[in-house]
């Protein structure tokens, strides 16, 4: 029962992502980003881009499937969200469609974007707490 909520939940953070990437698109506020965060390897074919994505989704999802714990589990889903989101831009558009300003870094980014950074703080959280878990006091 809860693979079946969290498949749901995350294709929920995917659809909307692609909702608020679709109505900035409507406004003429999105940039399209050919590269990953902050246009780094923007000089690498899409195909190539799309290709290692889909392949680390795959090892995602794997790992996600075997996850032990509950944090480790939701933080893979929110990875799997955002990836996901973010790789049907590359499909569809050559690129990734940035439309959130940030103000500090003078870029774009967009939901999935901070989707993603929620899951690797929650990965990072459950790593942690595996470790503690793991240290013997003698």
């Amino acid at each position: 029962m809860r693979k079946t909520r969290q498949v749901v939940v995350g294709l929920g953070l995917l659809s909307i992502d692609q909702m608020t990437k679709y109505g900035a698109g409507y406004f003429g506020s999105v940039r399209l980003n050919a590269g990953v965060s902050l246009s780094f390897l923007e000089t690498v074919p899409p195909f190539l881009l799309s290709m290692g994505s889909a392949f680390l989704l795959g090892i995602l999802v794997y790992t996600w499937y075997t996850a032990k714990t509950r944090t480790l589990s939701w933080g893979l889903v929110a990875l799997i969200a955002g990836g996901s989101a973010n790789l049907v831009d590359r499909v569809w558009f050559g690129a990734v469609r940035d439309w959130l300003p940030m103000p500090l870094l003078g870029g774009k980014n967009n939901i999935a974007d901070w989707i993603l950074s929620i899951g690797v703080f929650g990965i990072i959280v459950a790593l942690l707490r595996m470790q503690e878990s793991s240290i013997k006091v003698e």
